[in-house]
């Protein structure tokens, strides 16, 4: 009798792949929520490159006295810059108050105003 033919193939290796050494996850430093620069004018503030995480980069122009704050909208794909500046100082002047004297002369003068006239008078009676 013929013995049993089976073909010799290798044998399957089995599939063994050496586990990969677990690399460290490189640590991004969490963002504060917003960036603050130096410039010197909008124009500077205007071009600079903000992130697209969607923090917020405030820009003070000491200058001229004012902060640029730009943030990138996601829906939108615009970053629109946002300017603060200071209100000019007004001067509040202390209120003036009516003296009592002239209060009273200012009463007078309305009560005399409302007597009727000599005139008045004589139209009534009529």
């Amino acid at each position: 009798m013929y013995p049993t033919y089976m073909p010799q193939y290798p044998q399957r290796q089995q599939e063994y792949r050496p586990m990969m050494p677990m690399m460290a996850q490189p640590v991004v430093p969490q963002s504060n929520g917003f960036n603050c620069l130096p410039v010197t004018s909008k124009a500077e503030a205007e071009v600079y490159q903000i992130p697209f995480d969607g923090t917020t980069t405030y820009f003070v122009d000491t200058a001229n006295g004012k902060i640029y704050a730009k943030t990138f909208n996601a829906n939108t794909g615009a970053a629109p810059l946002v300017t603060f500046s200071r209100d000019a100082e007004v001067v509040v002047q202390p209120p003036q108050y009516v003296t009592m004297e002239d209060f009273n002369a200012l009463k007078e003068e309305i009560d005399k105003l409302k007597k009727p006239t000599k005139k008045e008078k004589q139209n009534d009676t009529d």
